[in-house]
């Protein structure tokens, strides 16, 4: 798990490091299609974190199912915060 964090924690400084760039390139009146091309890598790289984060609970959940002999309550936990995160 720390290892999972520290992996996130650099992904997100990478992303802060991106989103100065943006901002950067928009106070220079760089051209859209410049900056539109950052913003996607931007919302590729958000998604990335949230699927790494998405997938390690999920194996949570089936870790802690086969522990306690199959209670299914994580797995719908799980559903409800994926349809969460996949609504926005």
């Amino acid at each position: 798990m720390e290892k999972i964090k520290e992996e996130l924690i650099i992904r997100l400084k990478k992303i802060e490091g991106q989103i100065k760039g943006v901002l950067k390139m928009i106070e220079e009146g760089r051209d859209c299609d410049e900056i539109l091309i950052q913003v996607a890598s931007l919302r590729s790289a958000v998604n990335k974190i949230g699927v790494i984060i998405l997938e390690n609970y999920l194996k949570m959940c089936i870790n802690k199912i086969n522990k306690e002999k199959m209670d299914f309550e994580e797995i719908e936990n799980f559903f409800e915060i994926f349809s969460k995160y996949v609504k926005n």
